[in-house]
């Protein structure tokens, strides 16, 4: 746990982050698309914080390299988005204790070397 408060800053350029530890912090805002554009990105934790708004289309970009998606205890909302099934390389995805609705997207089947999924403590329906 640190003091880290207020958004998110840009990472863009940070080309060798493999792993962004951001977890048990003050953070706020949303969680920038550019995040998702790092290349080697392996494990994103930014769980307990304060971080509003929806999932980022810009996931996608992380697809070729994203194995850990850690976001529990926050405030996001909105749907689990269908690109969140193209991070085929996913093993543990924690999305639990947010304010996600709706169904879980369909193709979540598709992520084959996914072993850990937490979705508790949502509004999701289906």
């Amino acid at each position: 746990s640190n003091a880290l408060t207020g958004p998110i800053r840009p990472l863009i350029g940070m080309t060798g982050l493999k792993n962004v530890h951001l977890y048990q912090n003050t953070l706020t805002g949303s969680i920038p698309a550019g995040v998702f554009a790092l290349p080697n990105l392996e494990n994103l934790f930014l769980s307990s914080n304060h971080l509003t708004g929806t999932l980022p289309g810009g996931i996608v970009n992380a697809q070729a390299s994203l194995t850990g998606l850690y976001l529990s205890d926050n405030f996001l909302r909105g749907t689990i988005p269908n690109q969140i099934c193209a991070l085929y390389q996913l093993e543990n995805m924690f999305l639990d204790t947010n304010g996600f609705s709706g169904p879980l997207p369909s193709c979540l089947d598709e992520l084959t070397r996914l072993r850990r999924l937490l979705v508790f403590k949502n509004q999701l329906t289906g």
